[in-house]
């Protein structure tokens, strides 16, 4: 187990419970996701509780990356990359990003994404980024 798995084993959770007791909760689906290889989990993104919600609701950890600005606020972005966040630089081609992205893949690990590129506050789904 490494240490973002050991993150995710002890957060997982506290998430959760922190997760249920702000929101309405309701997880289907769960079951149909592999087990083990590599996937890309295509998320929607209309709340800032969304990432640990789906990290709650994921039987995987998920590697979600985030956009860089929220790397640097402070205490949240040590949070988030204890947890295998990593950063995206909007707007540019980040190569690295996406290196990393492909490695994570390629290594079997779930990638989060969230394919607005940031959240939809009108509770309708964006444009795919």
């Amino acid at each position: 187990m490494n240490r973002v798995d050991a993150a995710w084993a002890v957060g997982r959770p506290i998430i959760g419970g922190t997760t249920r007791a702000f929101t309405r909760l309701r997880v289907y689906g769960s079951e149909r996701m592999p087990r083990e290889g590599g996937l890309v989990l295509a998320l929607n993104h209309f709340s800032w509780i969304d990432p640990p919600a789906f990290g709650y609701a994921s039987p995987r950890t998920i590697y979600y990356m985030a956009k860089i600005e929220a790397h640097r606020i402070p205490g949240l972005g040590q949070l988030i990359r204890t947890f295998g966040t990593f950063s995206v630089r909007r707007g540019e081609s980040d190569r690295e990003a996406v290196r990393l992205m492909r490695q994570l893949v390629q290594d079997g690990r779930a990638l989060g994404l969230f394919v607005e590129g940031t959240r939809q506050r009108s509770g309708v789904p964006g444009e795919v980024k």
